[in-house]
């Protein structure tokens, strides 16, 4: 089964990610979030530390689970909090974990937190969220949400 990259939009990631459609986002871009487009811009000049909150606002993952899924070492987030913005990289990362949690959002709804956190068959005994680290795992953890979507068991 392909991958459900087309099923959760950007839109839905750039709520997630606390962007408000249409305002400007990073240090100095003038880049507007109101498209595609718009928010790769976003991401390329770094995402507000803040979105991480948001993200664990708006999913109930914890904040510590999704700064482990991104992989930035504990002296590195010192650094992005005191300058309050992610790099590229750490964007690119965060807003491909936002659009997999929109989509399980979309499809489990208030389960999703639970989902996400409990060890899944599906994905080899894995957590669902321990494997947002990568592409490769986003993948699988989006075919199995569109197993799941479809009525398919997983």
């Amino acid at each position: 089964m392909a991958a459900t990259v087309s099923t959760t939009s950007w839109l839905d990631a750039t709520r997630l990610l606390g962007l408000a459609v249409g305002s400007r986002c990073g240090t100095g871009s003038g880049a507007r979030v109101s498209s595609a487009p718009g928010l790769v811009a976003a991401v390329r000049n770094g995402l507000p530390l803040s979105a991480i909150g948001a993200v664990s606002r708006g999913s109930g993952v914890p904040a510590e689970a999704i700064v482990t899924a991104l992989r930035i070492p504990a002296r590195t987030f010192a650094r992005r909090k005191a300058a309050k913005q992610l790099n590229a990289d750490e964007s690119d990362r965060l807003s491909r974990l936002a659009r997999t949690i929109a989509f399980a959002l979309n499809v489990l709804g208030k389960r999703a937190s639970a989902w996400l956190s409990a060890p899944n068959r599906a994905v080899g005994g894995a957590t669902p969220l321990s494997l947002l680290d990568t592409d490769v795992g986003v993948r699988q953890v989006e075919e199995v949400l569109e197993r799941i979507r479809h009525g398919i068991a997983s």
